[in-house]
């Protein structure tokens, strides 16, 4: 899969990691402004958080349920002592977990907010996840086996199953960053009270380079008795007892890699499955002894259950070979396998031998087959024996054309994640961008700056933009004013927001792979000329200005910005939204924005922010899906089953007025559609067999990413190894 050309940080190929000493110069400065300097001391005379409760304390750190009041909302405080912080192994350990999980940007990994020190001790903010953990799920699935056969839809097989996957795509992405978590358990895996997931905990979880550093650690002391075999060990032999790696167990760090993490997720699937632990013991000595060695209780199905899938057993036993050569290269080939289980298709864990096959037609095909059996009785042996063979190859040929499939969904599974941290992305960049709009708009004195209105459209540093196609300025936006209002009405306001200027200009350079160049000539190729996924930010106040960033162009006599997609989007609406695409009247061609509403401390209407990308960077950046064969077109559609864009799109000329908001179509495919509609990912396989259309949901819109593939095509293709 190509990787999206975004550069900023969140988009980097390396987590970053910084160092104890160096923790003071990462924190913003005040830049000299008395207005922020007045902000910060009021918020210095006042705690920037209320305690509500003790969730869970531990020698490595305390979680304490907190109400944040700058903004209002409930968080996770996770927090070192000044005791714990005389510790430099607690302190180095609890400043990685913040910095690795605050650059993990993915659906399933716990979000980081803040990281902070407070006369209490050092914290971090992060959200609170409202739910049951794993380990709790699997023992009340247990209690519930015990009295009856029957059990609640939450609890069964399958649904435990979409939630491990889950945790696979987290920990593949978590792998793609080079990081290893190394404290896999249920107690870590968080189910929110509406089927999110959460894998919590990166207290150990270290970069794939680091491993080297643990090479000499391979001295292994004896466990105290007593010791609790589920909480997380510190010391030569780092995670939980009950969850380690034989490699792990043995202490061997410089061999951990992205398979030991895998070792642990299918102690933890034999764990669902069994709703027994893999490794069982009374003493931690003893359950360590198991881990080093890899033996693992034998499978047995709970009681109340029916018998193990022979294609589970198998998927847990190539996950948790003891020789990691023998696992899966990557956790995307056991969700793969996982995924063809749950769609009762063969595992590539469990070749099918003939009889699988049967079972599988016999089962499938239960009404005729009293009468397909009478047919098979019928038939000679000779006729027998050449249908044996036929099976024989066939049953290869599948096998092989299941590996291309399985291929196939995860790639499309995989880019669809990267769809999702792009959009988040984006979210994140107008969410920063409005609040400092709130603070102008609330505190913010009356600029005496030059702006430029519509008409008067003059800034000294105007030229000519190849990538904007006319006249454009980067250090100056254009104000206009609808055409039923007062400009000298409306100047103090508009006065208040003029230093906003430099940060739609850092936004729009991070947008397009940088921090702040000093040289002018270079921040002017980087938004004027190269561009990136962001072409416009845009604030319309409620009184009738707008500001669009940028500088270019000129407006309509009778303009109101309050009639614009962008505006109604989210007029007096919370939260942010992705709205319709329209026809962006600069000539940028069609256009898709994300706008979210302003609110003061006293909930009173602001005015929109919007932040706008360009299609041809969706179609050519996001859509496509490279090194896959037999694409035939890929889409974004809407939670109402309307495409938003398609790759047919791209080159797509359009005049160079202004249109309201595009009437979507609907999905072209009724039967996809409808599966869209119900939130579903998977795939179908429609007009006679000949196309397959693969579809993963965005959780960041809930929109799905959709690809039209060859079927025959894509089968027939040679397969990656």
């Amino acid at each position: 899969m190509r990787e999206l050309p975004v550069q900023s940080p969140d988009f980097q190929e390396e987590i970053e990691l910084t160092g104890i000493d160096d923790l003071e110069s990462t924190l913003p400065p005040l830049a000299g402004s008395e207005a922020f300097a007045e902000l910060q001391a009021r918020w210095q005379k006042s705690p920037a958080y209320q305690i509500l409760e003790n969730l869970s304390s531990g020698p490595s750190a305390e979680v304490v349920l907190a109400k944040e009041l700058r903004l209002q909302r409930q968080v996770a405080l996770k927090r070192l002592t000044q005791a714990q912080l005389q510790d430099k192994k607690k302190l180095t350990r609890f400043l990685n977990e913040a910095q690795i999980t605050a650059q993990l940007n993915h659906p399933h990994i716990v979000p980081i907010y803040q990281l902070e020190a407070s006369p209490e001790g050092l914290m971090v903010a992060m959200k609170h996840v409202q739910g049951q953990n794993l380990r709790d799920l699997i023992e009340e699935a247990r209690r519930a086996r015990f009295r009856s056969k029957n059990i609640p839809e939450h609890l069964s097989l399958s649904t435990f199953l979409e939630h491990f996957l889950k945790v696979c795509d987290a920990l593949a992405y978590a792998h793609s960053r080079g990081v290893i978590h190394r404290d896999l358990k249920p107690a870590n895996i968080m189910i929110g009270r509406f089927h999110e997931v959460y894998v919590m905990d990166w207290g150990i979880a270290c970069l794939l380079t680091q491993t080297q550093s643990f090479e000499n650690q391979v001295e292994l002391p004896t466990l105290p008795i007593g010791t609790d075999l589920e909480r997380t060990q510190d010391g030569p032999v780092l995670g939980t007892p009950r969850y380690l790696s034989p490699e792990q167990a043995q202490g061997r760090y410089s061999e951990l890699d992205i398979r030991s993490d895998q070792y642990s997720l299918g102690l933890i699937l034999q764990e669902i499955l069994c709703l027994a632990p893999a490794y069982h013991g009374e003493s931690a000595e003893r359950v360590l002894d198991q881990a080093r060695k890899g033996q693992r209780q034998t499978m047995h199905a709970p009681l109340n259950s029916p018998p193990l899938p022979r294609a589970l057993k198998a998927i847990i036993d190539k996950a948790t070979a003891l020789n990691p050569a023998q696992r899966y290269a990557d956790l995307n080939g056991l969700a793969g396998d996982l995924r063809a289980f749950l769609k009762d298709e063969p595992v590539l864990a469990a070749p099918e031998v003939m009889n699988d096959k049967i079972q599988r037609w016999v089962f499938k095909h239960r009404p005729a087959i009293l009468i397909g059996l009478l047919v098979f009785l019928g038939l000679s042996a000779s006729i027998s024996a050449g249908l044996l063979m036929h099976r024989q190859q066939s049953l290869l040929t599948s096998r092989l054309r299941e590996q291309k499939l399985n291929q196939f969904l995860s790639a499309v599974s995989t880019h669809s994640q990267s769809i999702d941290r792009h959009f988040l992305q984006v979210e994140s960049w107008l969410e920063g961008l409005s609040k400092t709009l709130v603070y102008y708009l609330s505190k913010g004195p009356a600029s005496s700056e030059t702006y430029y209105v519509n008409k008067t459209f003059q800034p000294p540093d105007l030229a000519h933009s190849d990538y904007y196609g006319g006249p454009t300025s980067i250090d100056f936006p254009i104000w206009a004013i609808a055409y039923n209002e007062s400009e000298a009405q409306l100047a103090p306001r508009m006065r208040q927001i003029l230093p906003m200027r430099q940060s739609f200009k850092r936004l729009l350079l991070r947008s397009a792979g940088q921090e702040m160049p000093q040289s002018y000539a270079q921040q002017r190729q980087l938004i004027a000329e190269k561009g990136g996924p962001i072409v416009w930010a845009t604030v319309v106040l409620q009184e009738g200005a707008l500001v669009y960033y940028p500088g270019k162009g000129h407006y309509e006599e009778r303009y109101d910005p309050r009639t614009r997609p962008y505006y109604r989007l989210a007029d007096h609406k919370w939260g942010k939204y992705w709205g319709n695409p329209y026809i962006d009247g600069a000539g940028m061609g069609m256009i898709l924005p994300c706008s979210m509403g302003l609110y003061d401390s006293q909930k009173q209407f602001l005015g929109t922010a919007t932040l706008e990308m360009k299609f041809d960077y969706l179609i050519n950046s996001l859509l496509a899906l490279a090194d896959v064969p037999a694409v035939r077109q890929t889409y974004l559609v809407d939670d109402a089953g309307r495409v938003v864009v398609h790759s047919e799109q791209r080159n797509r000329s359009f005049p160079g007025k202004i249109f309201p908001d595009l009437k979507l179509p609907n999905f072209e495919q009724a039967e996809v559609r409808a599966a869209i509609l119900k939130k579903e990912s998977g795939f179908r396989v429609v007009d006679g067999g000949k196309t397959l259309y693969a579809f993963s949901r965005l959780d960041s819109t809930g929109w799905s990413y959709v690809v039209k593939a060859d079927r025959e095509a894509l089968l027939n293709s040679e397969a990656k190894p």
